[in-house]
C-alpha cells in the first residue's frame, strides 16, 4: 500500500466515523457519539502523519502527539480542544469510565463537542 493509499484509507475512515457521529447524535446515543468524535480526529491526524512522513502512522490514540508529529500548526485553543476530545477515547473504551461518560453526555454537551469536532475536521482536511 502506498502512502497515498494509506492517506486515502485514513481520510475515508474519518468520513465514515463522522457519519456515525451524526447518526449517533440523531439517535441520542451521546456517549458513543463523543467516542466517535475522537475517532474522526484520530483518523484525520493519521492521514496527515502519513502525508508528512510517507509511512504508516503508529498505533496511538494520542491526538496531541499525532498533531505534533504531523507538524501542523493549530491555535492553542484547538490544541486544548484536541486534548479534551482525547479523553473521550478512554471514556468510550473502558466500562468504569463509560458509566461516568454516560452521566454527563447530555444532548447539549455532545452537540457542543460535535461542533468543535466539525471545526477541527475542517481544519485537518
Amino acid at each position: 500500500m502506498t502512502a497515498q493509499d494509506l492517506r486515502a484509507f485514513w481520510q475515508h475512515g474519518a468520513d465514515e466515523a463522522w457519519k456515525t457521529v451524526e447518526a449517533l447524535l440523531e439517535k441520542e446515543r451521546y456517549a458513543h457519539a463523543l467516542y466517535f468524535c475522537h475517532l474522526v480526529l484520530e483518523k484525520l491526524l493519521k492521514a496527515r502523519y502519513v502525508e508528512k512522513h510517507g509511512k504508516p502512522a503508529p498505533p496511538t490514540h494520542d491526538l496531541v502527539w499525532l498533531l505534533d508529529q504531523s507538524e501542523l500548526t493549530l491555535t492553542d485553543e484547538d490544541r486544548g480542544t484536541l486534548a479534551e476530545i482525547a479523553k473521550f477515547n478512554i471514556a468510550g473504551r473502558y466500562e468504569d469510565y463509560k458509566l461516568e461518560l454516560h452521566r454527563w453526555a447530555t444532548a447539549d454537551y455532545a452537540n457542543m463537542w460535535a461542533e468543535r469536532t466539525a471545526t477541527l475536521r475542517s481544519k485537518l482536511r
